[in-house]
Formats: structure tokens, C-alpha cells, sequence
């Protein structure tokens, strides 16, 4: 039988290097896969394995120089708004 391990809210962060918060926040809005047991959210390791395989990375385009100047920051936040370079 096929056993799944439960974090908590808390050790589900720390492994995620977010806080609490965000935690409980990716869980009501289903970025996250959670079970809530009475007031207590659970979370069901293969939930961070899931998040983890569909994370991306930034690409280099997407990261200002520091010689970049303030048009050129301003360029790549319009780009990331519009979802350009993702």
C-alpha cells in the first residue's frame, strides 16, 4: 500500500524557503495541493515534488545588468507584465 507523508504547514515552508504565510496562501489558492484536517492544513510531500518540477527559472534576458539604465529596466518590467521572455 502506497503510504504519503504529510508536512505541515510550517515544514512544508521551510522546505520551500517561504514563510507560513505564503504557504497558506499557495494552499487556498491551489498553487499548492494541501488537505485541510479541521483547521490545520496538511501537506502531502509529492505536493512540493509537483511544485518543484513545474518551477522555472528566470532567463538571462529577464535580469537587469547593473549598467542597465532606467529605460532599460523599465523595458524589461513591460516585458514581464506582458509576459514577454518567460
Amino acid at each position: 500500500m502506497n503510504q504519503t507523508n504529510f508536512l505541515t504547514v510550517e515544514d512544508a515552508a521551510t522546505r520551500l524557503q517561504v514563510t507560513p504565510y505564503t504557504m497558506r496562501k499557495w494552499l487556498r489558492t491551489g498553487r499548492v495541493g494541501g488537505v485541510k484536517m479541521g483547521k490545520f492544513w496538511r501537506v502531502p510531500e509529492s505536493s512540493l515534488r509537483d511544485l518543484a518540477a513545474s518551477a522555472t527559472t528566470l532567463k538571462p534576458s529577464l535580469v537587469a545588468s547593473p549598467a542597465a539604465t532606467k529605460e532599460d529596466i523599465a523595458r524589461l518590467l513591460e516585458e514581464m507584465r506582458a509576459g514577454r521572455n518567460t
